[in-house]
């Protein structure tokens, strides 16, 4: 046999073997094996932003496709926990048990409309941390009633905080904030442990290259009050570092999309793994990409073992 024939045997042996162990672990394992690995490396960081928002590995099959609920610190730039859940859907019910696996206290949680939900806000006062939340139409009567309020107190006030304007991705952003601790009128605010906020957005966009302003509004509560609207603020704007520096690194630099992992436990595991992995490579201070990381860590062992810490 041919010395690359043989390697090419022994990688497919290794393979397969390494696939066997990861359909046999229990995710459990795993998940907890990622909470303390991020428990040494993180920093006890005053008013963290914890972000929870839900994303699918499209890669494993479209009937079968795994949905993971993450959590992501984003001073910190890590991922303190995951839950692997059967769909989208399961994550309302995932969102406090993903809560009560963290170390939560004096953190702001936030979380998309999805996840607007009263047993979260129980269980943020529960684990003593503050929260950010997005509501929508799934609470429609609420929506409407604070949609309404708000509009009124935006013609009537001025706003209360404002970000500066935002220059990204060939667009100008501005942000303007109304927060109002008056919710005396809000018919089912005892039904949300800690409230004593809502908060309206308005944020004004526009390409640099051309095209008209495009003007959208959105609409929180939260168990901070009006004096923390700078806080209420950067947990708003905080929480879309979920999408852009965790799920969108996830898919760019670990290809989770294109995984076709999906037997018994294999794909949930490797999603766990990705997040070791990445909190891992971004403890590390050496300047870099996590590709290039990575592909250090392959070629020298002495980089590997500084990765790992041993």
């Amino acid at each position: 046999m041919q010395c690359s024939s043989f390697a090419k045997y022994c990688l497919v042996k290794i393979w397969k073997i390494s696939n066997r162990i990861f359909q046999a672990v229990k995710p459990e394992h795993f998940a907890e094996f990622l909470t303390r690995v991020t428990d040494l490396i993180r920093e006890n960081i005053s008013g963290e932003i914890v972000a929870f928002d839900g994303k699918t590995h499209r890669g494993n099959g479209l009937d079968s496709a795994l949905h993971m609920l993450n959590a992501w610190a984003v001073k910190n730039r890590l991922v303190l926990g995951q839950l692997p859940v059967p769909d989208k859907s399961n994550e309302i019910s995932a969102m406090p048990q993903l809560m009560d696996m963290l170390e939560l206290k004096d953190c702001i949680i936030t979380a998309d409309a999805l996840n607007c939900q009263k047993a979260v806000a129980e269980k943020a006062r529960e684990k003593k941390t503050d929260y950010v939340l997005a509501i929508k139409g799934n609470h429609p009567e609420a929506y409407d009633e604070i949609r309404r309020f708000m509009d009124r107190q935006m013609e009537n006030a001025k706003p209360i905080f404002e970000m500066p304007l935002d220059k990204a991705h060939g667009r100008l952003e501005s942000r303007k904030f109304w927060v109002s601790d008056d919710i005396a009128w809000f018919e089912d605010r005892h039904a949300w442990a800690g409230l004593k906020s809502i908060c309206v957005v308005e944020a004004v966009r526009e390409m640099v290259k051309g095209g008209g302003p495009v003007t959208t509004r959105r609409y929180y509560i939260g168990s901070l009050g009006e004096k923390d609207a700078e806080r209420i603020a950067g947990a708003i704007r905080g929480h879309w570092a979920i999408e852009n520096e965790f799920h969108w690194c996830l898919d760019m630099a670990f290809d989770e999309d294109g995984s076709r992992a999906r037997t018994r436990n294999a794909a949930k595991n490797l999603g766990l793994m990705r997040g070791i992995t990445m909190n891992l490579l971004k403890a590390n201070p050496d300047k870099g990409s996590l590709k290039g990381k990575m592909y250090k860590a392959s070629m020298m062992l002495s980089y590997l073992k500084r990765l790992l810490r041993i």
